[in-house]
């Protein structure tokens, strides 16, 4: 996303961590850039993209761009990405590409209206297949009026395309859907003031989850020492909040409701309608030094992990690190940090969960539960910074059902089903050819096996002769010059066929014998030839039509 902090260079960082020795490629395939990393199991690697390569420098007007980057490993890693100013940045966990969706509602947090120039709810969407195509209908005007309020927005893109909105006042609750094509959403704030009227500003920057893994049940705990704003998004109509067993507010598809959370405080929120929950770090002027905005996208008690490594990515700015957890009450015992058992940093909140707020150092670390899965966030606090991300978070397991599907195309025909996108250029081999494609229909999840046949085009040559000036009457076409000549033929259910006629005059031979000298050229009897070079005998040919005969000579 667009970072407006200006004090400082922009850097797009990606970091990744894993438990295995891995090789890591970061590329953008439009730009042509890419980088590979080894990464030995336990530590990280890094990728500074280039600001070419990236969506992040892109202006306040709405545009297409082929900024994505596309990440692969040969083996499972947890990847971040900071889109880092100094003393302006912000941190989001990458999910895996079967993690994405085909339906979002935005969450951000408003721009504040005294400060316009800088501060703007930002969102941006990335392709993973051609033919994406975006519908949204906007809950605000877009900066600068290029669209407005209830515009609806259709957006084409191809695998790997960004495309970047900046508003004014706010994306929340704006709904995202595609033709059943996986994307990627970012939402936030280019430089965020939170609450807005407050002094200190900073970056804000999440991967949005797709709707389909929002849930009903999560548990916040606030940032050490400090007051955070909790925003509350629903799915759906007629959706009951409570906090600690308490009804907070009833929200409406989209609806998003906001409150405080005091520091070193915890709140246990349900709904009966699924729901996200940012939680928002303050600016120093309303949350206190060290500190200012962040944003962080809570994971939901259930979707929690029983092993991660993890690293603080820590930049000069800051001086403080922290990790916050949640874990169920039976699961204490078994919960480790960095090999230590930390089952005595947690403080029962209610017969069903506990939680612990631990600073910890800048590097690498390990958290394991042996006995259930828990929910942990880390953050990193400065002279007026901060930065906070979940540090990992689990998906429902997704079952593909396999589907066998056969077409056949002819040569040198372009193909364009199932996500499968083939220009003419690449069908210049006959033969059967397999694509794998994963397609999301409504609540089915499909995975297509194509089995693709290039079939040969039918063709067959044809050859006449004739005298200067007769006709040959081919389909209707006369054809009274020599050249070649091709004719397709349309064959419904079948490949087409193509007929190539050669047409040649019939010509009077006459052979002619003469002699020079090595050194001379000829130009006899209508031949102009350069001069010979070498001893021997040769041989050249020219027609030519006398009157009405095609000679040979």
């Amino acid at each position: 996303l667009y970072n407006a902090g200006d004090q400082h260079p922009h850097q797009t960082l990606l970091t990744a961590i894993g438990d295995s020795n891995a090789t890591i490629t970061a590329t953008n395939p439009s730009t042509g850039w890419t980088a590979t990393r080894n990464l030995t199991a336990g530590n990280t690697v890094q990728f500074n993209v280039p600001l070419t390569s990236t969506t992040s420098n892109l202006s306040n007007t709405p545009q297409t761009k082929s900024l994505g980057l596309h990440v692969t490993s040969s083996a499972p890693i947890s990847l971040y990405a900071n889109n880092y100013r100094l003393k302006c940045n912000d941190v989001t966990l990458i999910y895996p590409t079967d993690a994405l969706g085909t339906h979002y509602i935005i969450q951000d947090y408003p721009t504040d209206q005294a400060h316009t120039s800088v501060s703007g709810a930002s969102v941006g969407f990335v392709a993973t297949t051609d033919n994406t195509t975006l519908t949204m209908v906007l809950p605000c005007n877009l900066i600068n009026n290029t669209a407005l309020v209830g515009d609806t927005l259709t957006v084409n893109l191809m695998q790997g395309e960004s495309y970047q909105l900046i508003t004014s006042t706010s994306f929340s609750g704006m709904e995202v859907t595609s033709n059943n094509k996986l994307f990627a959403v970012f939402q936030g704030n280019r430089v965020s003031y939170i609450p807005t009227g407050s002094t200190g500003a900073d970056h804000i920057y999440e991967q949005a989850i797709p709707v389909d893994f929002w849930d009903t049940n999560y548990v916040v705990v606030s940032t050490y020492q400090r007051t955070d704003h909790i925003r509350i998004t629903s799915s759906d109509n007629n959706c009951l909040v409570y906090s600690n067993g308490n009804l907070v507010c009833t929200l409406q598809k989209g609806g998003t409701y906001e409150t405080s959370i005091s520091s070193n405080n915890i709140h246990h929120y349900t709904s009966t309608k699924k729901v996200t929950i940012g939680k928002y770090l303050l600016s120093a002027s309303s949350g206190g030094n060290p500190g200012d905005p962040s944003s962080v996208m809570i994971t939901p008690v259930n979707k929690g992990v029983q092993h991660i490594r993890f690293s603080t990515l820590g930049e000069s700015e800051f001086d403080n690190y922290y990790i916050n957890i949640i874990a169920h009450n039976s699961n204490l015992s078994g919960i480790t940090l960095d090999g230590n058992n930390i089952s005595n940093q947690f403080f029962l909140f209610d017969t069903t969960y506990s939680f612990a707020r631990i600073p910890i150092t800048n590097s690498i670390h390990v958290l394991e539960s042996t006995l259930g899965p828990i929910v942990a966030e880390t953050y990193a606090l400065g002279n007026y910074a901060s930065q906070a991300y979940i540090v990992a978070r689990s998906f429902p397991e997704i079952i593909y059902d396999t589907i066998d599907f056969y077409d056949t195309i002819c040569l040198g025909q372009g193909y364009d089903t199932l996500n499968l996108t083939l220009q003419p250029i690449h069908n210049t081999t006959v033969g059967t050819f397999i694509f794998q494609r994963n397609i999301i229909d409504g609540s089915s999840h499909l995975h297509y096996i194509i089995h693709l046949t290039v079939l040969p085009t039918p063709s067959s040559e044809t050859y006449y002769a004739l005298a200067y000036g007769d006709t040959i009457m081919f389909d209707g076409i006369p054809l009274t010059e020599e050249g070649e000549y091709t004719f397709s033929y349309n064959a419904p259910g079948s490949c087409d066929s193509i007929v190539t006629v050669h047409i040649s005059y019939r010509y009077d031979t006459i052979n002619i014998y003469d002699t020079i000298c090595r050194g001379q050229s000829y130009t006899g009897n209508g031949f102009d030839l350069p001069i010979m070079s070498t001893v021997g005998t040769r041989t050249f040919l020219r027609d030519t039509i006398e009157g009405t005969i095609p000679h040979r000579y």
